[in-house]
């Protein structure tokens, strides 16, 4: 299947997406992974298994719990 961009109507491409996680103490950390993103505007889009799973995960370290 083909992910194309809602406003650029281009063609998502393979890449390495970084997110930041700030916390409210103004801790931050950079979570880099493969996903797909627009090369025209660098809109990406974190897989719902990914959110769920490893990202969750890193959350919670990051925040102790």
């Amino acid at each position: 299947m083909d992910w194309y961009c809602f406003k650029d109507k281009a063609a998502m491409v393979e890449a390495d997406v970084t997110l930041k996680y700030v916390a409210a103490d103004e801790y931050s950390r950079d979570f880099t992974f493969k996903g797909i993103k627009c090369p025209i505007c660098g809109a990406a889009y974190v897989p719902e298994k990914m959110a769920i799973g490893r990202l969750s995960t890193a959350e919670s370290l990051a925040e102790g719990k």
